[in-house]
């Protein structure tokens, strides 16, 4: 069987079988062919400007989408599973060679295999037509292409591998030894990946740890680069003027969109103040409630998880902007990216990410008493279909914030 020549990022050797979709990856590969990458600066900080140069034009060109045959996987190892597929490891045996094989790690993907794409590939286009509007950014997962399971007829994304899994993984394994440097420069990559999405007028709509990926390089444990996936397949299954349908995790929702309003950039941004939370305390949000009407009563009567003793006072600032109860206060992106920006500048706010680290170093170690998840709280995207919420308030200011040794693990 001819394998994909590596000068090619599409072959009209193979096709899908299904016209919309061949016709998607022509498009997907007219279109970088007169493109230009907008975000190199990790790629021109990895390679000299030499390489960088010589290597921009094969770049332009992986931008475009494939169709990939699926005998060319092996290994398939299952990594997790939502509520719209597995995700499984791979050896993609015909990766084309590039220079960036290394970096990039592209001869190990994960397939994300989605459930019922036999029936319908509206759901599957719209999650192709995100990502590869959004590939441009280097804090958005790239995508390589689509397969198909002959046994199943279930499509599959050929996505980038992430070797340290989604964030609630890393902090399961690396909380202790996770640095406030380490999670400014987190945050910020979290944004930018964000930014991308928002800039080319895209909500997530499902927004939440599960989806933000690490990534590492060489044998080096902290140097890591995070990712977003998960782009755009939520908002084509729940229009966002479909004031019925909410799906997703219910920590992370904006309590506006658990009434039935629709998705909007400033509930991608609550998500994210949840996210911020998670990367103060190590855990996951409302662990120890159920994810159940009551605390969606409660979310949308302004409960938000405590507050960690010794986060920055700048970081806790910025991360109630983002989780406001109203919609219309919550910072764009380009707002936050400017925040972020005055961590790393402002006095003030770099004595306060130093005090926060000093704590955290006195801290290593000392581990405290690990919340119990309850039963019924759950962290795989599912509907939520709540009835008569009240309307969204922020709740009074709170007297007393979580003990260090309770979040500690």
């Amino acid at each position: 069987m001819k394998r994909f020549s590596s000068a090619l990022p599409f072959s009209k050797k193979w096709s899908s079988g299904n016209p919309e979709i061949d016709r998607f990856l022509e498009e997907s590969k007219s279109i970088s062919e007169g493109s230009k990458l907008k975000n190199s600066t990790n790629i021109e900080s990895t390679l000299n400007s030499s390489t960088y140069l010589s290597t921009n034009k094969s770049l332009e060109l992986e931008k475009s989408l494939k169709w990939i045959p699926f005998h060319e996987f092996s290994n398939l190892v299952e990594i997790g599973r939502g509520g719209f597929g597995i995700v499984y490891s791979a050896i993609w045996h015909n990766a084309p060679e590039k220079r960036f094989d290394l970096i990039w790690n592209k001869k190990r993907v994960a397939l994300k295999v989605i459930f019922g794409s036999n029936v319908s590939t509206i759901d599957l286009l719209n999650e192709l037509k995100s990502h590869h509007r959004c590939m441009e950014s280097f804090r958005v997962l790239h995508c390589y292409g689509i397969s198909q399971d002959p046994s199943t007829k279930n499509y599959i994304l050929v996505m980038q591998y992430a070797s340290e899994g989604n964030l609630q993984n890393y902090l399961d394994k690396a909380f202790t030894r996770f640095t406030w440097h380490q999670k400014i420069n987190m945050l910020r990559d979290i944004v930018l990946g964000l930014q991308a999405i928002h800039s080319e007028n895209l909500i997530h709509c499902n927004f939440h740890s599960g989806n933000i990926l690490r990534h590492g390089y060489g044998t080096d444990r902290n140097n890591l680069d995070t990712y977003i996936s998960d782009i755009g397949l939520y908002h084509s299954v729940v229009d966002s003027n479909d004031k019925e349908k909410v799906f997703g995790v219910l920590p992370y929702v904006a309590p506006e969109v658990l009434r039935g309003e629709k998705y909007t950039k400033a509930s991608d941004v609550y998500s994210l103040g949840i996210i911020m939370w998670e990367i103060t305390s190590g855990e996951k949000p409302f662990m120890d409630r159920a994810h159940n009407m009551e605390l969606a009563k409660d979310i949308c009567n302004g409960l938000r998880p405590i507050i960690v003793n010794n986060t920055p006072e700048c970081y806790v600032q910025m991360m109630k902007q983002c989780w406001d109860a109203n919609p219309l206060m919550r910072p764009t992106v380009e707002n936050l990216i400017v925040i972020i920006s005055g961590f790393r500048e402002v006095s003030n706010y770099k004595v306060q990410i130093m005090n926060a680290e000093y704590h955290r170093n006195n801290l290593a170690g000392k581990f405290g008493s690990k919340k119990k998840k309850h039963p019924e709280a759950g962290y795989s995207s599912r509907k939520l279909d709540f009835m008569d919420l009240p309307l969204p308030k922020n709740e009074p200011e709170p007297s007393t914030t979580q003990s260090d040794n309770h979040c500690v693990r």
